[in-house]
């Protein structure tokens, strides 16, 4: 068992903890771009690809047949063999209708309806449901040609034969010869011959991908065209040559179009020109170099940029099929459970095979290399690397291994990302593994910043409370605290501290009709100030207001007089201004039902017991060991610590039920604070009492949360005998608290076979250190590991690290010419003495 413990009343700022936080339109282009296109189509390919085979039956003649790769090369060649008889049809078949033809061209018409119609029917019957036809669009196109060709071939001769060659379908058909326009639209079938045929598809795909840049350099030329034929129109007036080439702007952009940018006889033209203008002759010369010269040879040029691009686009996907056809052939022999997905070891036997290895080299992928990268192929998103991959997520990491692959910013984030995980893995293991480790000897690791909080697997947590108002950062810590438990239910623990239980009274001393109902110079004050730290003497009269009373309440009876302003910069961190209102809400609602204290509270407890160490905020009584509030009289009997703990679990909970459902009593006629709780109708008022040091008639009142282990002048106090058996019986050898602050390190009191630890270092600012430099309250951080080596470490006020083990006989013991120094722990290899005049604190190493 391990158990760790965070005394609330050190700064969490830099405070080691066993927790680890983890952390949290454009216009389109004229140009393309080959590598995005790449990166595209292997987006394209992570994802299913069309397939109309997924739409056939999964058995079946007719989707057998469909599905033959011969069916569909037979297909092909009779389009072929249609498209040279459409030539020869042409050439040599002068009749009007199928009816007046010679036999072959009647016997080949048939031939290919009959193919056609055959054919559509085949892949009709395959698809499995119907309406999925009208998704194919090879389909849906086929069907039309099919349409056209029965119509023309069949319909419309049975209808001439019915009635007869003089009919009027005859003589409005035959002459105008429409039925062989039709026949034009055959020629469309050729475009699946192109699917057969990459090259020709590349090239055809280049010119679709070129439009828009064709577009751009047309619409550039028609502007040349159109101004240059103004110019020459107006120049050229009142000459023959000008009415013979420039007589309207029309006709001069004719002109200009035939002769300055095809080059059509351009020297006729250029002699006719000079024949009369000199200056037009010029102008001719300018608009050659622009049009023909320059603009011309622009789209050329564009042209051949885009067929670049769509060429390496074709050869990438057409190279990443053919490697992903192959490696899934291999994939599913090796394939052991069937899953579909890629284990580590199935990986190094696909890479064993011959076929699969000669198709990544061909996809450029070095198969030795690959045999290096399989742990971060397998491990980059598992901590045990023994991540499946599906096949598709397999084959985008595979590709970003190309050798001819550029990086880009997205292969830097990832490597950050990939980076930053796997030392966050390293802190993980090294907290779990090396608990010892300096300078931080952590059970586990607390990165900062935003994110999660984890524990160590063996660790139990203890958060000694009142971590509140020391930092601008509350409301995150008691976030973190509540996710925590949550997470780590049987593992986590609070301890309620006596800030956390002084604000159940926000709610009501901050309402308006508390304040309104005493006038500062009535306002009682809490019955321990002075009268000098009375409300009537420390608020401004024209402030009688609730931001005002939280700001008294903060400083004069919390102790965090900066606790306000700290609260307004967490709160100002989502970007806008915070106002006095704002604060005094957020502190009103998290001690509310529902806040993220009361919340706290409900969870925590007055005293935790975790293995052989009980950890309060304070200490323990010092009038018995029998749980009672100062106000009840004593019964005599010293309670078993089990059922002293129950006692005080059960009284914590009475009392917040009071708050969670309050009864409609009156407004009281006096405050909560003058007298202490006592009977007051407030609900919750005895947990609030209890949390205080006196009772009003000026009594110590029997508090483990505001009592502690030292007297009045912080010297230690002894742990009577009736006391150390007490906690023998319930199996308690180690008590660690804290709450009366000690300098800038732990005391640790050993009192036989009992060792106790104060572990509140809150005040570590007021040390003074003799020999050293200025000293800082932010250096000074604390944290307790019990385990079966219990050792306190951290910080002192100075930044030096220091360390002290439970089993050192040194530990609590006194030095010095008077016995005025303590030995407190070790740093740098020396002692660290310690002494003090109450709260004054000087410290020396030895």
């Amino acid at each position: 068992m391990a158990e760790h413990v965070v005394d609330g009343d050190v700064q969490p700022v830099g405070m080691a903890q066993p927790l680890v936080r983890q952390g949290s339109h454009g216009r389109s282009r004229v140009f393309l771009d080959a590598e995005e296109m790449k990166q595209k189509v292997k987006e394209a390919l992570a994802k299913p690809s069309y397939n109309v085979f997924d739409f056939y039956h999964r058995t079946g003649f007719f989707q057998w047949l469909a599905k033959s790769s011969i069916f569909e090369s037979l297909t092909l060649g009779v389009i072929g063999l249609n498209a040279l008889w459409l030539a020869y049809d042409t050439n040599s078949n002068n009749a009007d209708s199928l009816l007046t033809a010679r036999l072959e061209f009647q016997i080949a018409e048939i031939f290919f309806c009959t193919y056609y119609t055959m054919e559509w029917y085949i892949r009709f019957m395959a698809f499995e449901r119907k309406c999925n036809t009208m998704r194919d669009g090879w389909f849906v196109f086929d069907s039309i040609l099919v349409f056209l060709m029965v119509g023309e071939t069949v319909v419309m001769t049975l209808l001439m034969l019915i009635m007869g060659p003089g009919g009027p379908i005859s003589m409005d058909l035959g002459n105008a010869s429409i039925l062989r326009l039709f026949r034009l639209l055959r020629l469309s079938r050729m475009a699946r011959m192109l699917r057969s045929m990459p090259e020709l598809m590349i090239l055809i795909k280049g010119m679709a991908a070129a439009t828009t840049s064709v577009f751009f350099i047309m619409c550039l030329q028609l502007i040349l065209l159109y101004v240059f034929a103004i110019a020459f129109t107006q120049l050229a007036a009142g000459t023959q040559m000008g009415a013979y080439y420039f007589p309207n702007v029309l006709h001069s952009m004719y002109t200009l179009l035939l002769y300055g940018t095809f080059l059509d006889n351009l020297a006729d033209f250029c002699d006719g020109v000079a024949a009369e203008s000199s200056l037009c002759l010029a102008l001719v010369f300018v608009f050659v170099l622009l049009s023909a010269c320059t603009v011309l040879n622009m789209l050329i040029g564009i042209l051949c940029e885009v067929v670049s691009a769509v060429t390496a686009v074709e050869k990438e996907e057409m190279t990443v099929l053919f490697v992903t056809n192959k490696l899934q052939r291999v994939l599913k022999k090796l394939d052991k459970n069937n899953d579909g997905h890629l284990c580590k070891d199935e990986f190094m036997k696909i890479l064993e095979e011959p076929e699969a290895a000669r198709a990544l080299e061909e996809v450029g992928v070095d198969p030795v290399s690959v045999v290096d990268f399989a742990d971060f192929i397998f491990g980059q998103d598992d901590e045990e690397g023994s991540e499946n991959l599906s096949f598709s997520k397999f084959m985008e990491i595979l590709l970003t291994l190309r050798q001819d692959n550029k990086a880009t910013i997205r292969d830097m984030i990832s490597l950050r990302s990939h980076v930053k995980g796997q030392l966050d893995k390293l802190v993980n293991q090294l907290c779990r593994e090396v608990p010892q480790m300096s300078p931080r000897s952590l059970k586990a690791h607390h990165t900062g910043g935003e994110g999660s909080l984890l524990l160590r697997d063996d660790a139990q947590f203890v958060f000694g409370g009142d971590a509140v108002d020391h930092y601008s950062g509350d409301l995150r810590i008691l976030e973190d605290l509540l996710t925590l438990k949550k997470q780590y239910s049987d593992r986590v623990h609070f301890v309620i501290g006596n800030r956390d239980v002084n604000k159940l009274r926000l709610p009501f001393e901050l309402s308006e009709r508390f304040i309104s109902t005493w006038p500062l110079q009535e306002h009682p004050g809490v019955y321990w100030l002075e009268e000098e730290d009375r409300p009537k003497n420390c608020i401004p009269e024209a402030g009688n207001h609730a931001a005002e009373h939280l700001k008294w309440i903060l400083a004069r009876t919390m102790g965090a007089p900066r606790a306000f302003e700290r609260r307004r910069e967490e709160l100002q961190r989502g970007g806008a201004e915070v106002d006095d209102a704002a604060v005094v809400q957020s502190f009103v609602q998290e001690a509310r039902p529902g806040g993220l204290l009361f919340e706290y509270l409900t969870l925590a407890e007055l005293a935790v017991k975790v293995g052989d160490s009980l950890f309060v905020h304070g200490g323990l009584p010092r009038s018995g060991l029998e749980w009672r509030p100062g106000w009840l009289p004593p019964s005599g009997e010293s309670l078993p610590l089990d059922a002293w703990l129950q006692g005080l679990a059960d009284f914590k909970s009475r009392q917040l039920a009071q708050i969670l459902e309050p009864g409609p009593g009156p407004l009281p006629e006096d405050s909560w604070s003058m007298r202490g709780g006592y009977d007051h109708p407030q609900p919750g008022a005895a947990l609030m009492q209890y949390m205080m040091r006196d009772l009003p008639d000026g009594s110590r009142q029997p508090s483990i949360i505001y009592n502690g282990f030292l007297g009045d002048d912080y010297q230690p106090l002894e742990l009577d005998a009736s006391s150390r058996q007490w906690l023998r019986e319930g199996g308690v050898r180690r008590v660690v608290a804290g709450h009366l602050p000690h300098g800038d390190s732990p005391l640790i009191l050993v009192y036989e076979d009992i060792t106790v630890i104060t572990a509140d270092i809150s005040y570590a600012s007021e040390v003074v250190w003799e020999a050293e430099d200025e000293t800082s309250r932010d250096q000074a951080v604390c944290e307790v590991l019990l385990g079966e080596e219990g050792r306190v470490h951290g910080a002192l006020a100075t930044g030096c690290p220091f360390e002290a083990r439970l089993d050192d006989p040194l530990l609590g013991t006194l030095r010095g010419e008077h016995a005025e120094w303590r030995v407190k722990g070790r740093a740098d290899g020396r002692l660290i003495l310690s002494k003090n005049d109450k709260w004054d604190f000087t410290c020396r190493l030895e």
